[in-house]
């Protein structure tokens, strides 16, 4: 914290992206799925196993806004702010953590080769500040929870050990509820924060690398139930739109594509492959869905702050 009082670019970008948040140029609004539940109660929804259970988890901040008869908009407002600026927090950890424990210092700073010492959070938070200005208020939660996933598996790459990493990967994992897709990606960043530290056990990685794809199955296999089994049609839900026309020859560009991208994810600078992985299970998945591949700016945002930093000597 004291570290954050002494980043005045940090600071500036607070106070500029506070006033255009707070001055009602930009609001963040639940969204109509949750809206219809505010009245409902959570642990009637957990004990029914009501399909949007998780996401009406998310936003209680805001039904407890309504409940105490403040509107919940201008609340989760606040809770869009405050995620947005820890997103930016845990991209810039997980940028300076990446290039190795001796890049990490107070302000979490590197080295730039263009502009020399360069905190890492004020770009951070200018980059995904900005970015939110095009969004709506259901998509932010993933944000963090992706990044909170990004941050664990950085320290747990890094040696660093705390025992909050797990209670932190099931709120990351709670986040990125507010969409199947988002969560799938969060399952991948989950499932690879479990398996970066060093000396993890490989039977037990594998367990929990097959209950990560489990889950991912689970929801492609929802996704195919609701779109019944038409894969053209799922993909013209997202940016895949564009493959559909194509027919049957959109399943060949679609493998081009990952094996390539499978490639720069393995490629050079081994600290940085998990975040790339996780880059490309967001760009694989959000053939399928816009707000899926949103998401992956968090993971790309890491890895391009992390490129502004040479390799340690």
């Amino acid at each position: 914290m004291i570290a954050i009082a002494h980043d005045r670019q940090l600071l500036g970008v607070l106070a500029v992206y506070a006033v255009v948040v707070f001055s009602g140029l930009k609001s963040f609004a639940l969204w109509d799925q949750v809206r219809l539940l505010l009245d409902a109660s959570p642990l009637a929804m957990i004990l029914q196993g009501h399909p949007h259970t998780l996401r009406f988890l998310v936003v209680q901040p805001a039904v407890m806004a309504d409940r105490l008869g403040i509107d919940p908009d201008p609340a989760w407002t606040l809770c869009c702010f405050l995620l947005v600026v820890a997103t930016a927090l845990l991209c810039a950890r997980a940028a300076a953590l990446i290039k190795g424990p001796g890049h990490l210092i107070a302000s979490d700073k590197v080295a730039c080769p263009l502009c020399g010492e360069v905190a890492l959070r004020a770009p951070a938070l200018a980059a995904l500040g900005s970015v939110s200005l095009f969004m709506n208020g259901r998509l932010i939660p993933a944000f963090a929870g992706v990044a909170l996933a990004l941050a664990i598996l950085a320290e747990r790459r890094a040696g660093i050990a705390r025992w909050t990493w797990v209670p932190g990967l099931l709120v990351a994992l709670l986040l990125a509820s507010v969409s199947s897709g988002t969560l799938a990606v969060a399952v991948a960043a989950c499932v690879l924060a479990w398996l970066a530290a060093p000396g993890t056990s490989r039977w037990l990685g594998a367990v929990v690398a097959g209950l990560g794809a489990l889950l991912v199955a689970a929801g492609a296999w929802k996704a195919l139930v609701f779109f019944k089994g038409d894969i053209l049609a799922a993909l013209a839900h997202g940016p895949g739109a564009f493959l559909a026309p194509l027919g049957a020859a959109a399943g060949g560009v679609i493998l081009v594509l990952l094996g390539l991208g499978l490639a720069w994810a393995l490629g050079r600078e081994p600290s940085r492959r998990p975040v790339r992985l996780v880059v490309l299970a967001a760009a694989a998945a959000g053939l399928f869905g816009w707000s899926t591949l949103a998401v992956g700016l968090v993971p790309a945002l890491v890895v391009l702050l992390a490129w502004a930093a040479p390799e340690p000597a």
